[in-house]
């Protein structure tokens, strides 16, 4: 069984949320340079966002508790939230609405989502929830 097998059957993402963070530190700190040492924890969360939406929901959540760093924040947006949004939208607006009123951050994450393939009924519900809390998103 490998560590990520383990960990998604425990419901322990420690490690991906560790390196999921050095993954990305190393990209803003080097203009975009792939971590080689942590790129499985990219690939990672993609996987989950798609195949695991509810894990992908959990870790981004507990990334962006554990995060000040701006450029990480919208790291989370414009990666795994953008892509739980275009995958499985509809299942996850209410919750990402919920956060954006209760969770200054999180809303600057939502913040840093582009509108790629979201379904536009979802697109235009967070937006509204966004432009409510005084951030708008063009």
């Amino acid at each position: 069984m490998t560590p990520m097998t383990s960990e998604r059957l425990t419901g322990d993402y420690g490690k991906l949320i560790d390196s999921w963070i050095s993954h990305t530190e190393h990209g803003v700190r080097t203009g975009g340079e792939v971590s080689d040492e942590h790129f499985w924890a990219y690939e990672t969360m993609s996987d989950l966002c798609r195949i695991d939406p509810e894990a992908a929901w959990d870790v981004m959540r507990r990334i962006v508790n554990r995060v000040d760093d701006e450029a990480i924040l919208a790291c989370v947006g414009s990666g795994p939230l953008e892509d739980l949004l275009t995958q499985h939208g509809r299942d996850f607006v209410d919750r990402v609405i919920a956060e954006i009123r209760g969770n200054a951050k999180f809303a600057d994450v939502v913040a840093a989502v582009w509108r790629n393939r979201i379904p536009i009924d979802v697109w235009d519900k967070v937006q509204a929830a966004l432009e409510q809390r005084g951030r708008d998103k063009s």
